[in-house]
């Protein structure tokens, strides 16, 4: 596969930084390591110092929302199949027309 060097900017790599772990939070929360995406968020700002102020992994992506989530994921899979994919935990969801909120649910009490 042939690939063209090019400039990211910061904020590109943010986002497919965050996409990334987006997509193995999705793929744990598949797996049923994590039970709810509370769980995730919870781990990320205790245990790996996520900016509480985002609320978490799993509460930015809902925040993201999903159109924006899907036009993402779509793009980077069509630049570079074979690194990225539409998380299956994210198709599920989406194709079964789940309201999104309830995919990521806000934590409360914090």
């Amino acid at each position: 596969m042939n690939f063209t060097r090019r400039e990211f900017s910061a904020d590109e790599i943010v986002e497919r930084l965050l996409l990334t772990m987006v997509a193995e939070a999705c793929d744990i929360l598949d797996e049923g390591v994590a039970e709810k995406p509370q769980d995730i968020d919870l781990v990320m700002i205790h245990g790996y110092g996520f900016p509480r102020w985002r609320g978490g992994l799993m509460h930015h992506a809902k925040n993201i929302g999903k159109d924006r989530l899907t036009a993402l994921f779509s793009a980077h899979v069509k630049e570079d199949p074979c690194g990225w994919r539409v998380p299956r935990y994210l198709e599920r969801v989406f194709a079964t027309g789940e309201e999104h909120v309830s995919m990521f649910p806000t934590i409360t009490g914090r």
